[in-house]
């Protein structure tokens, strides 16, 4: 999370400060995995040392490696701050943190009952608690870097993806990210057609459980805990943000909202797509984005701004649009692009992508 606060300042001054600080904070862990065996210690001391105030234990820290989380305290930081410096640098490699401890661990694996399994903890009798490995850190790997590296590691840690495109009737709100990224990338590789009625369905179901519960709850706010409406929350936005935008959406504890494409409501001066416009994401890959927009005002032109990257960091260079069966070229060299649609007018859009080619900002397009 410290990383991503960080980052989101670079986006609002451009001070190379803040860059330096995220490098300089990573290479300190990936230092660390170095002298530890390839393994991310979970605790430092006052003057740097590993396990120096833990009796030169590396794990037992607080949500580290013994802690019930286990490993995913450790493998989600590690992809969040790698995501964070490969947004402001272009520099892929800095997921490598990320991406050697789910080695680490998968190097761990064994077969119980026929599942294959991986530790998600470590005491002093070892590597412990063996679950089946997650999907969401290797399809947000693959997703961000679009290597073929990362594409063979998902491929062989599940190379039967047959269930991915389940998704739960009511996933329930709960804390940011829950929206499971497995349905979402199936579509996107070809192999879920009902994912958009899918998504949308489970979306409304979850929206209406949620406020189902809220006005009937009762409970005493003397005695409910702490997390007693996490669940209860009707803003259920990420299986939308994967549908429009062709993204995993962000990734919990830190993580921040990395896509090809970004919405922009030229009409309202703000982030979004306009009034009575939508949008449907359908395929992204290292250098094209397609998407299907439709005017659904059957009144009023509406026009639609599309950026390149959600914080602008890559650049449209061309593409095509489809309307009625009819191709056109689009030229462009630029970060964002400005479509028009008469009312009632669908298009679909392929727009090819140089990812990674400018300095990622807050700063929108020029309205006028």
């Amino acid at each position: 999370s410290s990383t991503s606060l960080v980052t989101h300042a670079y986006l609002h001054t451009g001070d190379d400060r803040y860059k330096h600080w995220v490098l300089d904070y990573l290479q300190a862990w990936i230092d660390r995995r170095d002298v530890n065996g390839g393994i991310v210690p979970d605790n430092v001391g006052p003057t740097g040392q590993i396990g120096e105030c833990m009796d030169g234990r590396w794990w037992g820290g607080y949500y580290g490696w013994r802690w019930p989380h286990g490993a995913r305290n450790i493998t989600e930081p590690a992809y969040v701050a790698g995501s964070c410096a490969a947004l402001m640098t272009g520099d892929l490699s800095w997921l490598d943190l990320c991406r050697s401890q789910l080695d680490q661990l998968w190097d761990q694996r064994r077969e119980e009952d026929g599942v294959i399994k991986v530790p998600a903890r470590h005491g002093s009798q070892g590597w412990y608690d063996y679950r089946p490995p997650e999907a969401s850190l290797y399809i947000h790997l693959a997703y961000l870097s679009q290597s073929a590296e990362d594409r063979a590691r998902l491929d062989e840690v599940f190379p039967d993806r047959s269930d991915f495109a389940a998704l739960p009737e009511n996933w329930g709100a709960g804390k940011a990210g829950i929206c499971p990224s497995r349905a979402w990338h199936a579509w996107n590789e070809g192999a879920n057609p009902g994912f958009p009625q899918q998504v949308l369905q489970t979306t409304q179901s979850s929206m209406q459980h949620a406020l189902e519960q809220l006005e009937a709850d009762d409970s005493d706010p003397e005695t409910r805990h702490c997390y007693h409406f996490q669940r209860m929350n009707p803003v259920v936005p990420e299986g939308l943000v994967q549908l429009t935008m062709g993204t995993p959406a962000a990734l919990y504890n830190g993580g921040m909202l990395q896509s090809h494409l970004l919405f922009l409501d030229p009409e309202r001066r703000r982030t979004g797509l306009p009034e009575g416009v939508a949008a449907c994401t359908e395929h992204v890959n290292a250098d094209s984005v397609e998407t299907t927009l439709v005017n659904t005002d059957d009144l009023r032109s509406h026009s639609v701004i599309l950026q390149a990257g959600s914080f602008g960091e890559h650049t449209f260079t061309g593409g095509t649009a489809t309307t009625d069966g009819e191709s056109a070229s689009i030229r462009v060299d630029s970060r964002h692009v400005k479509i028009e649609l008469g009312p009632g007018a669908q298009t679909r859009l392929r727009l090819d992508v140089r990812r990674f080619a400018n300095q990622p900002s807050y700063d929108g397009p020029t309205w006028d």
